[in-house]
C-alpha cells in the first residue's frame, strides 16, 4: 500500500476494509442495517418503553441511516476516484501529484 498524502479517517477505513471483502458491500451493509434495527428494538423492550411487536418509524429510519450514509460515503469516493481519473490524462501532472 503506498503512502497517502494525509491520515484516512475511521470511514475511510472502514470502507476500505468493506472493499476488502469477497462479497459485494451492499451484502455487508443491509445486514449491518437490519442488526442496528434489532439491537434499539431489543433495548426498548427490555426496558419495557416498547410492546412487543411494536415498531417504530423512528427505530427503522434511525437504523437505516447509518448502511445508507457509509453507502452514500462509498459511492461518492468511487465517483470521485473516476472523475479524477477521467481528466487525468488532461492535466500535466504525474501521478503523484
Amino acid at each position: 500500500m503506498e503512502k497517502q498524502p494525509y491520515n484516512l479517517s475511521l470511514v475511510d477505513r472502514f470502507n476500505a476494509w468493506i472493499e476488502r471483502l469477497p462479497v459485494p458491500a451492499l451484502v455487508f451493509h443491509i445486514p449491518l442495517g437490519l442488526a442496528l434495527i434489532l439491537v434499539q428494538t431489543l433495548f426498548l423492550w427490555l426496558k419495557d418503553d416498547l410492546y412487543a411487536g411494536e415498531l417504530l418509524p423512528v427505530i427503522i429510519f434511525n437504523s437505516a441511516a447509518v448502511p445508507f450514509l457509509l453507502i452514500m460515503i462509498h459511492l461518492l469516493n468511487k465517483q470521485a476516484v473516476a472523475a479524477v481519473n477521467s481528466i487525468h490524462s488532461l492535466i500535466d501532472m504525474c501521478q503523484a501529484e
